[in-house]
């Protein structure tokens, strides 16, 4: 559940809401996070008394998966979970990185062609995992874009001013 703290700035307000409005665009996709559910509690019931005082009532509810690709790679989450790639003969760990790489470009091809929504900040932080259940035949991995806060619409009929970024360049420096 990703919600917003009370007391951030009107633009970070306005980038929540922009980004909600954007995964929605881009859902139905296998590889972008499914977003169950967003909106605004009117009862403040809704929020848990323990949080309620810090937090604003407007929320997304998430699909959640294991980990993300960095924590996959790092093994920061789970050392028995690590995709150690360096380990692997090179034939092995060129379709390894297949199996993170076409659901993400096929995610990227989505949301920039069908949906005109362009990401901005790729990154294996923003690129979740769900492992393949061992006790399952033919599971397999899952691999979802996820972070749409800096993503940017181009819609040549309406003027998505917040998707601008000032005095910046959006994302994440050092993938970029």
């Amino acid at each position: 559940i990703k919600i917003v703290q009370k007391g951030v700035s009107e633009e970070d307000l306005m980038r929540f809401q922009m980004e909600k409005e954007l995964l929605e665009r881009v859902q139905g996709h296998p590889n972008i996070v499914q977003l169950f559910a967003s909106g605004e509690g009117e009862d403040p019931a809704f929020i848990p008394a323990v949080i309620r005082d810090k937090v604003d009532p407007e929320f997304m509810i998430l699909e959640r998966l294991e980990m993300s690709l960095e924590e996959r790679l790092k093994g920061s989450r789970n050392k028995h979970h690590k995709d150690d790639l360096l380990a692997a003969p090179m034939t092995e760990r060129v379709f390894r990185v297949l199996d993170y790489m076409i659901p993400v470009a096929s995610a990227v091809e989505h949301a920039h062609l069908s949906k005109n929504v362009c990401h901005r900040d790729i990154k294996p932080a923003n690129i979740l995992i769900g492992l393949p259940d061992p006790n399952l035949r033919g599971s397999t991995l899952q691999v979802r874009l996820a972070d749409f806060n800096v993503a940017k619409l181009h819609d040549d009929e309406v003027n998505f001013g917040m998707t601008q970024m000032r005095n910046a360049v959006p994302g994440t420096l050092f993938f970029q």
